[in-house]
């Protein structure tokens, strides 16, 4: 029986108006993600779905911290972005 390809699949979650992508890393037993519509590279891992959350949480606030700590104002989203997210699939023609 063969397994669907599923290498695309992923997981949103959101925290303080961040968006984070989660995906699976099977061979290095992981599960990882990041921040996403961001200017900045936020990421994040666990070893189980249990860590991903708030090791998620942890590197948005940390980001918040960081931003603080250099009197910067917030980076947060792009401006306009908004959860809606398109695939491009490739159909053969």
């Amino acid at each position: 029986m063969a397994v669907p390809d599923r290498s695309d699949s992923h997981a949103m979650m959101e925290y303080q108006g961040y968006i984070g992508k989660v995906e699976f890393d099977e061979e290095a037993g992981i599960i990882h993600g990041e921040v996403i519509k961001t200017r900045e590279v936020i990421t994040f891992q666990g070893d189980s779905v249990a860590e991903v959350k708030p090791a998620f949480h942890e590197s948005v606030d940390d980001y918040l911290e960081f931003c603080k700590t250099r009197g910067e104002p917030r980076k947060s989203r792009f401006p306009g972005s908004s959860l809606l997210e398109f695939r491009q699939t490739c159909t053969g023609r």
